[in-house]
């Protein structure tokens, strides 16, 4: 796999400090751990499901209500580009379905 130049550089600096990084462990000296206010900070900063804003709430289906991301929503609202008059139930086959039998 070709990595570029800037992630080459961050594994150099990461393996440089290993043999430092694995001397502090044994002696209770790690990296400190966020509390959970901070977690929470942290993801409505930066993770997509927990942003403003960022999730559709699916109208119609089985899963109504359901808050998901607008990729998914434009998929499960779209309008089928089946038509069910011209197309026989038979041909329209799910994926792990076996064509007659439900």
């Amino acid at each position: 796999m070709a990595y570029t130049y800037e992630l080459k550089q961050l594994i150099r600096r990461v393996e440089a400090t290993r043999p430092e990084r694995l001397d502090k462990k044994p002696k209770g000296i790690e990296f400190p751990g966020m509390s959970l206010a901070e977690k929470e900070n942290r993801l409505r900063k930066f993770h997509p499901s927990y942003k403003e804003g960022s999730l559709q709430e699916l109208q119609v289906g089985p899963s109504k209500g359901y808050s998901v991301p607008p990729e998914i929503w434009e998929i499960l609202e779209s309008w089928s580009r089946i038509e069910p008059k011209k197309t026989p139930l038979s041909i329209v086959v799910l994926p792990n379905m076996k064509v007659g039998k439900m």
